[in-house]
């Protein structure tokens, strides 16, 4: 009996050595693919892939994967108690088929957690870093915006996503990490919901994206190579789709217009050096130049010559709009700088990591002088933000992104770059409905469905109460929730009645009805459809509650942003 296994699978090696099957068939000859090579290439030649299983080959047969198991587990001799349990569980067909896929999955998280390479690796490794190194940016920086300018509950994940990232920046067991960090994020998504941000929903989708990848190669005992082509082409419609949906939703009155634009409320807080450039041309610049400059980019990373370009323009774009002290833009531009990574292919990703430049930014990073510097930073980045100095966390990220953004214009040239469909297309054609999910979202102001998280980044779009200011679209539907909007008159025990009553703001009915549900003890009044209704609250409204309202972990992401009356639509950061 020949059996041929992976050594520096501890589950393998362990199971080799708990059947002890010599007493059944004598000699047992075993073979570890980590020391002979040649039987491995021999494998691999016969269309035989030994990272899905182990081989046994007895009386003439070739058993593999959960067959190999099954005839380890019938032809053992072993006494001890353990061993005795686990073969016959593994002796019935059905048990070992059912449990071989979760087998799989634990070997593979034991190598990665021991940080070594399948049998037939299929190095990721500078792809893995690049994108690796933003990311871990964009997790600490996800604490800030949630904590300082969201004001949310934070949670104990949240604290551990920071960290996390910061050891991702670092390069500390990367794969590991960002394993462990995509799991957690998820966690701490559910958590955090529902939320009203731009990049937290964008964050949601492409982490789905990752994780149905990941867990399918994980099954399949996939390779990062082949996980990252699979997960590469979501985030890179997904950036697509973002902007299309940025430039699509700014086509309304109130953003063309310079007395109510976010281009122009962005752009007074610049900081100094940029926003003393006043005056009608300007205006037009920042308003029209946006349209411009998003579709441009979109352009650009569909032309493989120019990508590189793209990726690089892309990404200053990005920090430029992160440098307004109107919100804070820099996890969302992290984000975005990540995604357009996405679209370095992985010889142009080698390219930037073989650098001259980049190998002497790791060697610094890594050092003391180093370590002290980016410490620095990111403490003075938590100052700006909790100080409200939202500028000074993009100049801070700036500098230590610089070297990155650099080698992408030098060495992201890609000259061989593979057809559109396969780059924007996941060879798993199943992962391509997260981005038609995501284009849903997006769209679903036009369709009468909810207004918040669909990417309406200060756009200035007004779509309820029959009334529209897009320049296309003049009405909306087949759905109603958008015609149905009250106007708070009187609150009690709600912040969120007491601010919009505050403010002059309306609520799409749907709304009040989830406060309510959410808060029995609060009481609104409000009109609706030229009706006052008075000291209303879950009770009154139960028969509405019970009709209207979807379960809790449905409006977790169904929900609507705040109606602003006014004509032109003015900018604000909830509307």
């Amino acid at each position: 009996m020949k059996i041929i296994y992976d050594g520096h699978c501890p589950f393998c090696h362990e199971y080799v050595r708990l059947v002890r099957i010599r007493k059944v068939v004598g000699s047992v000859e075993l073979i570890d693919l980590r020391v002979n090579r040649e039987c491995l290439a021999g494998l691999l030649a016969e269309g035989v892939d030994p990272d899905q299983g182990m081989i046994v080959e007895h009386s003439g047969r070739r058993y593999y994967g959960a067959d190999a198991i099954q005839i380890l587990a019938l032809l053992s001799a072993s006494s001890s108690l353990m061993a005795i349990v686990l073969n016959r569980l593994i002796s019935f067909s059905w048990v070992v088929r059912a449990l071989y896929p979760l087998l799989r999955i634990g070997r593979n998280l034991v190598l990665l957690a021991l940080e070594r390479e399948t049998l037939v690796s299929l190095k990721g490794g500078a792809v893995d870093r690049l994108l690796f190194f933003i990311f871990g940016f964009f997790a600490f920086l996800h604490l800030l915006v949630y904590q300082y300018q969201f004001g949310a509950t934070i949670y104990y994940s949240t604290y551990l996503l920071a960290g996390m990232g910061l050891l991702l920046i670092l390069g500390i067991r990367q794969r590991l990490l960002f394993v462990l960090l995509v799991s957690l994020m998820l966690v701490d998504g559910i958590l955090q919901m529902p939320a009203l941000s731009n990049h937290t929903i964008l964050k949601n989708f492409f982490l789905v994206g990752v994780s149905l990848a990941g867990i399918y190669h994980a099954l399949r005992a996939g390779r990062w190579g082949d996980f990252w082509a699979d997960v590469l082409p979501v985030g890179r419609m997904l950036l697509v789709v973002m902007y299309f949906f940025g430039v699509f939703h700014k086509i309304n009155s109130s953003f063309i217009d310079p007395a109510s634009s976010c281009a122009m409320a962005l752009w007074v807080q610049m900081p100094g050096w940029l926003n003393w450039l006043q005056g009608p041309l300007i205006q037009y610049s920042a308003i029209y130049g946006t349209f411009l400059i998003e579709s441009l980019l979109v352009v650009l990373l569909f032309v493989p010559c120019l990508r590189h370009i793209g990726i690089a323009c892309g990404m200053v774009f990005h920090l430029l709009l992160a440098l307004s002290g109107y919100a804070m833009y820099a996890p969302f531009s992290f984000l975005s700088v990540f995604l357009h990574l996405c679209f370095l292919s992985p010889e142009a990703s080698r390219r930037v990591i073989h650098s001259r430049e980049w190998r002497a930014f790791e060697r610094f990073l890594r050092r003391p002088a180093g370590l002290s510097v980016l410490a620095m930073l990111l403490a003075m980045a938590y100052l700006g933000a909790w100080s409200g100095r939202y500028a000074d966390v993009t100049y801070l990220c700036l500098v230590a992104i610089a070297p990155l953004l650099y080698c992408v214009l030098r060495y992201g040239r890609d000259a061989n770059a593979a057809s559109t469909a396969q780059f924007f297309v996941s060879p798993r054609r199943w992962l391509f409905l997260v981005v038609l999910l995501f284009f849903f979202n997006c769209s679903t102001p036009y369709l009468g469905l909810k207004t918040a998280q669909s990417m309406n980044m200060f756009a200035n779009l007004r779509l309820e109460a029959g009334q529209s200011n897009h320049l296309l679209i003049r009405g909306v539907g087949p759905f109603s929730y958008l015609d149905d909007v009250v106007e708070v008159v009187e609150s009690s025990g709600s912040n969120r009645f007491d601010y919009v009553r505050r403010e002059g703001l309306g609520l799409v009915y749907y709304s009040p009805l989830d406060e309510l549900e959410r808060r029995p003890s609060a009481r609104v009044s409000f009109n609706r459809n030229g009706e006052l209704l008075q000291a209303q609250s879950a009770e009154t409204l139960r028969h509405d509650i019970a009709e209207i309202l979807h379960p809790r972990w449905f409006r977790a992401w169904f929900h609507f942003a705040v109606v602003d009356f006014s004509l032109p639509k003015p900018c604000a950061l909830d509307r």
